[in-house]
């Protein structure tokens, strides 16, 4: 087996990954006029803005505590998930791939839940990626119905999304069948697997969400509903108004670039993605503001929670 990756050298690569990606944006990009895009922010479209993270953090406090209460076995006041979950987020500016998420297993070590925490959060992020992938396949294909699907990066995102979909509603379905499958063909390979490696995540996951995907799934779709609907106010904070299905594709897509362990808080490769696709929407240097304030998405939550995050560390 390889040397594992020493956690300091993952942040230190994750760190330069995002330097270069941004610098490679920005080598043609004119600062002032960038400068004075952003000094334009339309007043009233960012209040909306901020006003957003209410529900939002909101939906992911009561997505988790349910999930702490009926996966996990244990019930936590309102308030105290609202910690957790908010506390968390102040870890996602120093974690690479947006999982601060993990800060929480040390903070819940105490208590006996029925299925472990780091597990539980492992659910969360896969309930995450498949309800942008539902929302990304859905917005292509509104964006079908209506004006057809007349890009390439659209034609292969419908067929990977219902690719994805399909597959993962297969996969849960039959879900025992398929495992004792792929472990009588391939024995030696689920052998040599660790407990918290990832194929056990998955097969560990699925059988903990049988019966609660839908109410789950619902949930973690009004959350990144909410989200995909931030970044639609901060493009018309710059009067861009590619379309609510426009940005539900192409934020969709920035926020798997994103959320892939290899960036900084998602920083460089969501914002490569945002540039590069609605690059007929708008000029570059208003796009690359776009990006920018994007970042809000992760500095605001994360300031707000820094008051939890020591004191459930302190705890």
């Amino acid at each position: 087996m390889g040397k594992k990756i020493p956690k300091r050298t993952k942040l230190l690569i994750s760190t330069l990954l995002s330097i270069v990606i941004l610098v490679f944006i920005y080598r043609n990009i004119d600062i002032p006029v960038m400068t004075k895009t952003i000094r334009t922010v339309d007043s009233y479209w960012f209040i909306l803005f901020l006003a957003l993270f209410i529900p939002q953090l909101l939906v992911a406090t009561l997505r988790w505590n349910w999930m702490s209460a009926i996966i996990g076995k244990i019930k936590f006041p309102f308030y105290s998930s609202w910690q957790q979950v908010v506390g968390s987020y102040s870890a996602n500016l120093i974690i690479p791939g947006k999982m601060g998420e993990v800060v929480r297993v040390p903070w819940m070590k105490k208590f006996n839940m029925q299925c472990p925490v780091l597990l539980l959060v492992f659910i969360e992020k896969l309930l995450d990626i498949f309800s942008i992938v539902i929302i990304m396949t859905a917005s292509l294909i509104w964006i079908g119905a209506t004006v057809g699907l007349n890009v390439a990066a659209h034609r292969v995102g419908v067929i990977l999304g219902l690719t994805i979909i399909v597959g993962f509603i297969v996969l849960f379905l039959f879900r025992k069948g398929v495992f004792q499958l792929f472990e009588r063909c391939c024995p030696n390979w689920v052998v040599k697997q660790p407990e918290t490696g990832i194929y056990f995540r998955i097969r560990n996951s699925l059988e903990y969400l049988a019966g609660r995907l839908p109410l789950f799934l619902l949930i973690s779709l009004a959350l990144w509903a909410i989200q995909i609907l931030e970044f639609y106010v901060i493009f018309r904070m710059f009067s861009v108004d590619p379309g609510i299905f426009e940005v539900g594709f192409g934020c969709s897509l920035a926020l798997l670039a994103g959320a892939l362990p290899l960036s900084i808080a998602g920083i460089g490769p969501r914002d490569a993605v945002i540039v590069s696709y609605f690059t007929l929407v708008a000029p570059a240097e208003t796009l690359v503001a776009i990006s920018l304030i994007t970042i809000l998405r992760i500095i605001i939550p994360a300031l707000a929670g820094l008051p939890f995050f020591f004191m459930q560390s302190k705890k």
